[in-house]
């Protein structure tokens, strides 16, 4: 990430325009095993495949939970446990919608 920085101590003024920063998290192996999930969750009528998730987050070592919004709408977190933001587990959320 790119992002211009400008640090202000009482009268003195300093910018600089080429900080950056890496942050250590597998953003990519969690994107993928979510849409692998939601690939294999679109050939499953009439609901959701808990094994497909359970295969596929296993395979990646991700962790998840699942929350029941309303009768139709499911809330997926997804944990990281090998990847750390702020010294916590990188978490992705994401919702499906259940006919």
């Amino acid at each position: 990430m790119n992002y211009p920085l400008t640090i202000i101590k009482g009268d003195a003024k300093s910018k600089i325009e080429d900080f950056n920063s890496e942050v250590p998290v597998r953003l990519g192996i969690v994107y993928d095993a979510v849409g692998e999930f939601i690939e294999k969750n679109l050939e499953t009528p009439g609901g959701f495949c808990v094994d497909c998730l359970l295969e596929v987050l296993m395979e990646k070592g991700l962790h998840s939970n699942i929350f029941w919004e309303d009768e139709k709408t499911a809330i997926f977190i997804v944990r990281d446990f090998n990847s750390a933001v702020n010294e916590k587990e990188f978490i992705l959320n994401f919702a499906g919608r259940y006919i």
